[in-house]
C-alpha cells in the first residue's frame, strides 16, 4: 500500500494485491477515503429497539394441527403445550417425515422449525440449522397450497435484549434470523416470523409462545423473556 496524500477528512492510496505466493493479482489505483460526518453515520448505522408486544391468542374454534420440525427437549416440551391446548401435533425429525406430513395431512395452521439449543458456537451447527430450514421452505413451498400453514422459526438465546445482563448469544443459532427476512420476502404466503427464546425455556416461556401461535400477530421478529 502506497499513501498518495492525507489530510484531515481525506485520504488516498494505491492499493496491490497478492496471492499466497506474493504474486501480483490486482491493482488500485487513487482511490479516496473521507471522513463522514456524525451525522452521515447517524442515518446509515441503526440499531434494533424492542417493543414490549401483548398478542392474545384467537379461537377458531377447531382442533388446529401443528408440525414441529426438530428433535430436541425443546421440540417435545412445545409439543406437550400444544397439547394442552388441545391441539394436534406432529413431530417432523426427518426432512422425509416433514414431506409426508404435508403430503397427507389438511388444515396445517403451522410448520414451526426449532433450532437446536446449544451453547457451542459451532460453524456446524449453523450449516446444519440453514439446512434445516431451506429443506422446510422447499417441502412446503411444492405443495401449491391455496392457504399454506404460518412457517414460524424458533430459536433460544440468538438475540440479546437489554434485560439479558448474563446471557451469552448463540451465534450458530443467527442463521436462522437472516433466512427469516429472506424468505418473508420471497414467500410472503408463509408468513414466516422468527421468535427467539431465553437459552434456557421454562415452561411459562412454551405457553407464551402458544400464545403467540393463536394470536393473529403480523409481526415478523418476537423474543420472549
Amino acid at each position: 500500500r502506497r499513501v498518495l496524500f492525507r489530510s484531515q477528512s481525506k485520504r488516498g492510496f494505491d492499493c496491490l494485491l497478492k496471492d499466497e505466493q506474493s504474486r501480483p493479482v490486482a491493482t488500485l489505483l487513487g482511490p479516496q477515503m473521507e471522513s463522514a460526518s456524525s451525522s452521515a453515520v447517524d442515518q446509515v448505522i441503526y440499531e434494533t429497539r424492542w417493543e414490549e408486544h401483548h398478542p392474545s391468542a384467537t379461537e377458531t374454534g377447531q382442533r388446529s394441527t401443528w408440525i414441529l420440525v426438530g428433535d430436541s427437549g425443546l421440540t417435545k416440551n412445545l409439543a406437550k403445550e400444544f397439547k394442552a391446548h388441545h391441539d394436534r401435533c406432529l413431530i417432523a425429525s426427518r426432512p422425509d417425515a416433514l414431506a409426508e406430513f404435508l403430503k397427507a395431512e389438511k388444515n396445517i395452521r403451522g410448520v414451526v422449525v426449532i433450532a437446536p439449543s446449544t451453547n457451542e458456537n459451532d460453524p456446524s451447527h449453523a450449516f446444519e440449522l440453514a439446512d434445516r430450514i431451506v429443506e422446510t421452505v422447499q417441502f412446503v413451498a411444492r405443495q401449491s397450497m391455496p392457504q399454506p400453514p404460518r412457517l414460524w422459526l424458533i430459536t433460544s438465546g440468538a438475540q440479546h435484549l437489554s434485560s439479558d445482563r448474563h446471557q451469552s448469544i448463540s451465534a450458530s443459532q443467527g442463521p436462522a434470523w437472516g433466512l427469516g427476512r429472506v424468505i418473508a420476502r420471497e414467500h410472503p404466503e408463509l408468513l414466516c416470523t422468527n421468535i427467539d427464546l431465553p437459552s434456557t425455556a421454562t415452561t411459562l416461556d412454551l405457553r407464551a409462545l402458544t400464545v403467540l401461535f393463536h394470536s393473529a400477530t403480523d409481526e415478523e421478529q418476537l423474543a420472549i423473556r
